[in-house]
């Protein structure tokens, strides 16, 4: 299995320096890149995976990633808690959550993932801007009324 990290993170040297420090040798680190060639990266994947680190914050956050993964139809491995965490439970079909940092849950999980591409139509349909953008009109009609 080989693991590819795209980006720039905040703790990216942390990660690089114990990678080489456990001579690790089936994870690629990759400096940022443009949409077209991330949606391509996407494509090429067989999992998508997502963490955050369990801070309080990160428990009342949807980060956008989530939409990006889920409009790919790709198998998601996400370490979020908090409201992340149901999003993905609720919202995600072949979608998998485990507790941030925990190693043993994440491993435990990634094996009832399918390991296929699915359809996503509904939940590409449901979070389209258009209709976040007609629902938050709506709502905020009948709140003004």
């Amino acid at each position: 299995m080989t693991f590819k990290v795209i980006g720039d993170g905040g703790r990216k040297q942390k990660l690089i320096q114990r990678l080489q420090e456990k001579g690790c040798k089936n994870v690629i680190v990759s400096p940022p890149v443009e949409r077209d060639a991330l949606m391509s990266e996407y494509a090429k994947a067989d999992v998508l995976f997502l963490h955050l680190n369990d801070y309080e914050a990160f428990k009342k956050v949807l980060p956008s990633k989530l939409f990006e993964y889920g409009a790919t139809g790709k198998p998601i491995w996400a370490g979020v808690g908090g409201y992340a965490a149901e999003f993905v439970s609720k919202e995600l079909s072949n979608a998998v959550v485990f507790n941030p940092g925990n190693v043993v849950e994440a491993m435990r999980v990634f094996d009832t993932l399918t390991l296929e591409s699915i359809e996503r139509t509904a939940f590409i349909e449901k979070y389209q801007r258009k209709n976040i953008m007609r629902s938050m009109v709506k709502d905020i009609c009948e709140l003004l009324a």
